[in-house]
């Protein structure tokens, strides 16, 4: 199984000027270099969580349909399902019908789930022969839990301030710095 993005984001959750106000940064010098640390903590986060934020798609393959019933679809808040697709086993790319599936997208992780009457088609014995188009995200930035903007925010702040990584000696021992940002995105994690 594969999973890559297919088209990006086209906005980030948290803008410019409001990454701006959180770090009290009131030149222009930095401009380019805290839109670099927002996507990195939009990234970041959406790792973490497992979840797209901003509308996106994305592409999932895999080299044979399930034995199961059921495909899940990673990247939390899916949307909708665009295509699923198969290279039959004489090697023809065919669309599956949608009266084969059903995309469940009130579950997290969103599933694509045979219909009881149906069997999944054979594929061609060659890697990713089953390849699905979906799109995922909460839609534009105001749609974003203010608990995810504020943990990006957090994010760029530690980033701004601490250009290298950070650690801390406690009791003797170095440990990495915990980052208040993980607890508020915890909440949102898809778990597979």
């Amino acid at each position: 199984m594969s999973l890559t993005i297919h088209t990006a984001p086209a906005t980030e959750p948290v803008t410019l000027d409001e990454a701006k106000a959180h770090l009290r940064v009131t030149g222009s010098a930095d401009d380019t270099y805290i839109t670099t640390l927002i996507k990195g903590a939009r990234v970041a986060s959406e790792i973490l969580m497992g979840r797209a934020l901003i509308t996106q798609t994305w592409r999932y393959t895999s080299d044979k349909f399930p034995c199961g019933r059921v495909i899940k679809l990673e990247k939390g808040r899916i949307q909708s399902v665009t295509s699923v697709k198969y290279f039959d086993s004489a090697g023809v790319q065919q669309t599956l019908s949608t009266d084969f599936y059903t995309v469940d997208t009130y579950s997290e992780p969103a599933r694509v789930v045979l219909k009881s009457t149906k069997s999944w088609p054979d594929t061609a014995d060659e890697p990713n022969a089953v390849e699905i188009i979906y799109i995922a995200g909460y839609g534009n930035a105001s749609t974003v839990p203010q608990d995810i903007i504020q943990a990006i925010l957090f994010l760029v702040g530690h980033f701004y301030a601490n250009r290298e990584p950070l650690m801390i000696a406690t009791y003797g021992q170095v440990q990495e710095l915990p980052l208040t940002f993980k607890w508020l995105l915890l909440p949102y994690a898809v778990y597979m």
